[in-house]
């Protein structure tokens, strides 16, 4: 446990200098799905906007579809690369062999469940700011390291992450909150520097060039694989830190159960 806000920051990071290499590898995985997926939502307006027909022609739903197709694949792949590049980062952490085969297939095993507790979590979530924004932005907060505790421990996801949460708040809301932080500026740049290549002033008059919208995917993928490299040993040491302020804890028991 990191007893300062300080001790946090510098344990995440000594993490990350010592895995980097294999959450890349684990986090490219996902890097053409995303890339196709912003291709074609940087493609479509220019699409829509260009066709004097606006009744829902075949061509309107073949958009749509693909779009739906590419977002599905997108999804599914970060939920099993969020996973690994998170079971990298315990292997290091424990001791073990560092494996990006193993780190996949135990991020594959446990999709399933992520995806359900995050299905459950994000209605949570939008039910708060539906109802009133801060409810809403509380939930956020307390998810946030979900993907930890449905990696290594088997149960309540949701319950788990409202006690760990709440064991030491001060401390958790520090952590979360920066890890948000750090998310938003991240997410802030990408999209400065995507929206610059597919604004109107770079349209052709066949809408956007394929070139210009292959360049703005790529950053876009980019930043989201380099942030979340950043961003998950942040995640795992916060979820540390909650847990042995909660429970007696120590670095062996980020092993997760073998079933």
């Amino acid at each position: 446990m990191s007893p300062t806000f300080g001790g946090w920051w510098s344990r995440a990071f000594a993490l990350f200098s010592a895995a980097w290499r294999p959450m890349a590898m684990v986090q490219l995985i996902w890097a053409f799905p995303l890339v196709l997926l912003g291709v074609v939502i940087n493609l479509a307006p220019a699409e829509t906007e260009t066709s004097t027909n606006v009744e829902f022609t075949g061509d309107v739903l073949a958009v749509l579809l693909t779009i739906l197709g590419a977002f599905l694949v997108a999804t599914l792949l970060s939920l099993v690369t969020q996973l690994a590049t998170i079971q990298i980062l315990v292997q290091r952490a424990t001791g073990q062999p560092v494996s990006v085969g193993g780190a996949l297939m135990t991020g594959l095993r446990r999709a399933p469940a992520m995806l359900g507790w995050g299905f459950l979590a994000g209605l949570l979530i939008v039910v708060g700011l539906v109802l009133c924004v801060l409810p809403g932005l509380y939930m956020a907060l307390v998810m946030l390291v979900l993907p930890v505790i449905v990696l290594l421990e088997r149960g309540n996801g949701i319950g788990r992450a409202f006690k760990l949460f709440h064991a030491d708040f001060g401390a958790a809301i520090g952590r979360v909150a920066t890890i948000v932080g750090i998310m938003l500026a991240f997410g802030l740049v990408e999209t400065v520097l995507s929206s610059y290549l597919v604004t109107p002033s770079n349209l052709s008059d066949d809408g956007v060039d394929v070139g210009l919208a292959l360049t703005a995917a790529v950053i876009s993928a980019a930043f989201s694989i380099i942030s979340s490299i950043v961003v998950s040993p942040l995640l795992l040491t916060a979820y540390a830190d909650m847990r042995a302020r909660h429970e007696p804890f120590s670095t062996a028991y980020l092993a997760p159960p073998s079933k």
